[in-house]
């Protein structure tokens, strides 16, 4: 192009004029209308300090040949030539084989980070249209369509292998459009552009989504912007507020408030805090404000930016905390039971540590190190008391406990101490237990403790609360209960003594008076029947032998009488020999129950009180048997384990539910009696029974000391 052409001196009276920018600007402008200059001109001075000194990468091309081939394709019967291209990819690479390039400048091999004019010549192509040719065939379609003028932007890799963002504009130059010889490509990079648009529109996308209010006003306050929840929060439309001064949603504030809010954007350039805002309905609302001051060039106040958050949830929040900690506060405090809140987060990291060492038992590891404990107590500290606990203490003041809280603990009460830990190590949040304080006039305290670990406080321990329920009267009470059950077990147990010594005794008396009477008695009258050799002045023998009869059958009903009172063999041959006699007499008529007795032999030693107690519940145990088991096999075993006598009676009968039968409301001497006496001799007594499977009563007791 030689028309129109700008000589040297408007490129020089251009760098003279102006700055860097305005140079940058002349000669990108320039480029963009001129075309390639003619051959004879490529050596002309001012041609090349144009070219080399235009800040923008600039290309020349010669795109004829491309024209000749898709006027070729065009010529060939194709009537959508782009159509025909884009759906055969290599007819459209081949269009990159069309294109010649006729010269390029400095700043192009620089933005493509080329090392050497003949490397960026070999892979230029490529690098400006696409390994497809498919920025090319755009290009050429635009130019074809009658434009002079076409640009894209694509992301290009340079020969330094970075990916830069850059706009390619196409401009078809010359005298001779229709050959396109002369095409000028420019390849600006717009790396830097496209990143800070990216960040606006990232801006304004988050100023506009922003759930808070946000609003810019002039120097005078009138509104220059609002986003969407700005508009909302207040009920207006955008356009409402838009060029209206900020007043129209300003509450009617104090004036000391105002002032401030004017004293802190005038000294800090910057303002928060709490305002009322006038809604469009004319409602208030409370929001928190953040202001800053917008500077000019200058360094002066062009405006105001200032964000606003609807307060009032969070208003309504707070109050009903407010109340709500209020409660807890009078709750706490008022509360009958005695109450202090701690923070154990110390304890906590204490626990961690130990944890991390590896040590799992930690209660072995207390009871291996007692002076632990004392320190894992220090480690709580209250936080605060309640006036039940300051009473139950006898502490004037929550700092006179705090002081003198070591003086509190037992010693028992520090041993229960390693197991509240121990719980907790081992993740319960939650311990009760009963132990025995002092307050601080040195009186012994009872008392029912509770200790938990406050919701949402599990990960550090910082808020423990530990409830005191003072059951001094009750354990008095208990241990009083507790007295009285001994007395009446020594008085149960001395009662059982004298009746089996007045039952031997009245025994005895039978025995040894009536029963040898009687046998006297028959002895005389059988000796009065033979020497009256058949009468006797009126009486028969006949008359004699009904009465003897009558008198033996009275010794048989003495004599088991005497059986009922007492067991004269118990006395003289032992336990065993007792019960085997007293099994024959049970059982006696009952043919269809068979009954065996065993022993291991051992010796078996036992105190006269205890041997009278099991006789007693051995046959207990087999009236039951007799009465409700319907049994057909009676077993009773006799064995030393240790220093006791355990004996067992089985049976299979029709079986009972143990956990069903309810022992304390048995009558007369029954098994509960049994139960007691042998839990006060140190025995004990077990029952094993399933309907349908039988039931063994087993019976233990402690033997008497050898030697």
């Amino acid at each position: 192009m030689t028309g129109g052409r700008e000589t040297e001196s408007d490129f020089l009276r251009a760098e003279s004029a102006g700055s860097s920018s305005s140079k940058k600007n002349y000669l990108t402008e320039q480029v963009l209308r001129r075309g390639d200059p003619p051959e004879s001109d490529k050596g002309n001075v001012s041609y090349r300090l144009f070219f080399e000194s235009c800040p923008c990468p600039v290309l020349y091309y010669d795109f004829s040949e491309l024209k000749i081939f898709i006027d070729e394709i065009s010529e060939s019967g194709q009537t959508d030539v782009w159509g025909f291209l884009r759906r055969h990819p290599d007819e459209m690479k081949m269009c990159l084989s069309k294109i010649r390039l006729i010269d390029f400048n400095e700043a192009a091999m620089k933005q493509f980070s080329a090392g050497s004019r003949e490397e960026f010549c070999k892979v230029v192509d490529e690098v400006m249209w696409g390994c497809t040719g498919e920025f090319l065939v755009s290009a050429a379609e635009a130019l074809a369509g009658g434009s002079k003028f076409f640009s894209f932007k694509r992301n290009v890799e340079t020969f330094s292998n970075n990916y830069r963002d850059a706009e390619v504009k196409v401009l078809l130059c010359g005298e001779d459009e229709n050959s396109w010889s002369h095409v000028v490509v420019t390849a600006l990079d717009i790396t830097m552009r496209t990143q800070t648009e990216e960040e606006l529109r990232a801006i304004c996308l988050a100023v506009e989504q922003s759930t808070e209010g946000i609003a810019v006003t002039d120097e005078v306050g009138n509104f220059r912007f609002i986003n969407t929840a700005f508009a909302e929060m207040h009920g207006y439309g955008r356009g409402e507020l838009l060029g209206k001064n900020y007043s129209i949603v300003s509450g009617t504030e104090e004036a000391a408030v105002l002032d401030e809010k004017d004293k802190q954007l005038s000294q800090n350039r910057r303002f928060e805090g709490e305002l009322q805002h006038v809604r469009k309905d004319g409602s208030q609302f409370p929001a928190m404000i953040h202001a800053g001051v917008v500077s000019g060039k200058d360094g002066g106040k062009v405006g105001v930016v200032k964000t606003v958050r609807d307060i009032t949830a969070a208003k309504e929040s707070e109050r009903q905390l407010r109340e709500n900690q209020m409660r807890y506060y009078l709750l706490f405090e008022e509360c009958p039971v005695a109450l202090k809140m701690e923070d154990g987060s110390e304890l906590k990291a204490y626990i961690d540590e130990l944890r991390k060492l590896g040590i799992e038992d930690i209660r072995e590891y207390f009871a291996q190190h007692p002076q632990e404990i004392d320190h894992c107590i220090s480690m709580l500290k209250v936080i605060d008391v309640n006036v039940a606990m300051l009473e139950m203490f006898k502490a004037k003041s929550n700092k006179e406990y705090c002081d003198n809280i070591g003086k509190t603990f037992t010693d028992q009460a520090c041993e229960s101490f390693a197991d509240v830990i121990a719980e907790f190590y081992h993740g319960s949040f939650c311990f009760e237990t009963e132990n025995v304080y002092c307050d601080l006039c040195g009186n012994t305290i009872h008392a029912l403790v509770r200790i938990s670990i406050s919701p949402g406080c599990e990960r550090d321990w910082s808020k423990m609360l530990v409830s005191f329920v003072d059951i001094t009267g009750r354990k008095r009470i208990e241990h009083e209960m507790v007295d009285h059950r001994q007395r009446l077990r020594d008085l149960a147990s001395e009662l059982s003594r004298v009746e089996e010594r007045e039952r031997r005794r009245i025994a005895t008396d039978l025995h040894d008076n009536i029963c040898q009477s009687l046998a006297l008695s028959i002895m005389r009258l059988e000796g009065l029947k033979s020497s009256c050799k058949g009468t006797c002045e009126g009486v028969s023998a006949d008359t004699i032998d009904d009465i003897c009869e009558v008198m033996l059958e009275t010794v048989t009903c003495a004599r088991e009488l005497i059986f009922d009172l007492t067991s004269p063999t118990l006395y003289r041959f032992g336990l065993e020999a007792g019960v085997s006699e007293l099994m024959m007499s049970q059982f006696k008529g009952y043919d269809n129950i068979k009954h065996e007795l065993h022993t291991d032999e051992k010796s078996k030693p036992l105190a006269e009180d205890i041997s009278i107690l099991l006789f007693k519940a051995v046959r207990e145990t087999l009236v039951n048997i007799i009465k409700y088991a319907n049994a057909s096999n009676v077993r009773v075993d006799f064995c030393r384990s240790g220093e006791n006598i355990v004996i067992s009676v089985k049976d299979d009968g029709v079986g009972f539910n143990v956990e069903e039968k309810n022992m304390n409301k048995s009558g007369g001497f029954g098994l509960f009696n049994i139960r007691e006496r042998l839990d006060y001799v140190g025995g004990r007594l077990s029952i094993e029974s399933v309907h349908g499977t039988g039931t063994t009563v087993t019976f233990e007791a402690p033997l008497e000391k050898e030697g």
